[in-house]
């Protein structure tokens, strides 16, 4: 058989009033370097005399409703020719803290990452990607998938006539240094794993998480408490110098005072010669430091 780094099937059925055509590949069609398993369908309706479009992507459910057979398709779509998932331990982890949170149940973790119910009441244990990734491996999940994969391939090659070349150079799952491994291993002898161990790390990220909160809310308010206490203090400081702040405005963004920022004749402007001689009067010792003060001149409107 030919040697190919992409394979790709397709084919279709007729039914009364509707069709659907299945395609099947493991190639590199994003061009990221990454040979990776699809499985997506077309599906068309009849519309008087001619086929339209009503639905396409991967149709799993409709696939399969069909074509039984490719369910090893299903469960492989966008896993690496290793049958590794993408992102297997960012995304894996992901929805096994959404367990833990209780977001999600255990469902999600184990359809993604393709495990068992044993295999799962390891994994739930994790606490970080570490644990996890080493888990992977050492629980034989890895190898599970590459196995799942070759039995894929093996279909896939029948339904080509092509024998499949593997040419990747990146993968969904990196092996795990010496370095790490060994990191992991002294952690599990010291007992870092312990249900015991993992709650008292998940109780003190809890306490971290509340307490960091508690601070930004401190300086929130704190913030808000400044803004208010400027904008006093330069108001009450234009009324004790005997203007009106009737048409008068602070923007705390910039520190900059405007007079006369509303036009019309419901409310009260100062002159120019006003203007110019409140800043002459100007102590600025008693404002806040750099602030600029400026006059608006609008058009009245009536």
């Amino acid at each position: 058989m030919t040697k190919t780094k992409g394979l790709h099937y397709s084919t279709t059925k007729l039914f009364e009033g509707e069709k659907i055509t299945v395609k099947i590949c493991l190639s590199d069609d994003h061009n990221n370097g990454i040979q990776d398993f699809g499985l997506t369908a077309h599906i068309y309706e009849m519309q008087h005399d001619h086929y339209e479009t009503v639905g396409s992507g991967c149709c799993h459910e409709e696939i399969l409703k069909h074509w039984p057979e490719f369910k090893i398709f299903a469960d492989l779509h966008l896993s690496d020719y290793r049958g590794v998932p993408m992102y297997a331990v960012e995304n894996g982890f992901y929805h096994i803290q959404n367990y833990q949170s209780g977001k999600k149940t255990s469902d999600s973790a184990k359809a993604y990452l393709r495990i068992s119910d044993e295999e799962f009441a390891v994994l739930s244990a994790c606490d970080d990607k570490d644990i996890l990734h080493y888990q992977l491996y050492a629980l034989g999940i890895v190898a599970k998938w590459e196995k799942e994969a070759q039995e894929a391939i093996q279909i896939l090659e029948d339904l080509t006539g092509q024998t499949f070349k593997a040419n990747s150079i990146k993968n969904n799952i990196a092996p795990l240094s010496e370095q790490t491994k060994t990191l992991i291993q002294s952690r599990i002898d010291a007992g870092y794993y312990s249900p015991e161990q993992i709650q008292n790390r998940a109780l003190s990220a809890r306490e971290a998480k509340k307490q960091k909160r508690i601070a930004e809310l401190n300086a929130e308010a704190q913030r808000k408490i400044e803004k208010i206490r400027n904008e006093l203090q330069i108001r009450l400081y234009v009324v004790k110098s005997g203007l009106s702040d009737d048409n008068f405005i602070y923007y705390n963004h910039s520190n900059t005072a405007v007079f006369n920022w509303k036009s019309g004749s419901c409310y009260d402007r100062i002159t120019q010669e006003a203007f110019i001689d409140f800043l002459e009067r100007v102590d600025y010792s008693q404002l806040p430091e750099g602030i600029e003060f400026k006059l608006e001149e609008k058009i009245e409107t009536y």
